[in-house]
């Protein structure tokens, strides 16, 4: 969790403290689609307190997987914005962490 949130977002471990922890989820790959020979992958989601400026976010990493980024309500989440193989995910992580139904 560390290094992916130093590594996608700029955020060193002093700016956040760790809330919760749950998991494993689960989600295939489409048919056909490996990756290192997997045809799938499993994660656990972290919920984290952030407790630095948003200034100390920066999405202009060495290597970058985003181009913005913006606080939501975990409500204001929508599915429409993942592809297909993560939805289920996604709604388990937000009823897990927040009770909320997407």
């Amino acid at each position: 969790m560390r290094r992916e949130l130093w590594e996608e977002i700029g955020v060193k471990p002093e700016h956040y403290t760790l809330a919760d922890k749950r998991g494993p989820y689960h989600y295939l790959f489409p048919p056909g689609l490996t990756k290192r020979g997997h045809n799938g992958k499993e994660q656990y989601y972290f919920l984290c307190e952030y407790l630095a400026s948003d200034a100390e976010i920066d999405v202009a990493t060495p290597h970058p997987e985003f181009r913005d980024w913006r606080w939501i309500k975990p409500e204001e989440f929508s599915l429409a914005w993942l592809p297909e193989m993560k939805v289920e995910v996604y709604r388990r992580v937000f009823q897990d962490f927040f009770g909320v139904r997407l």
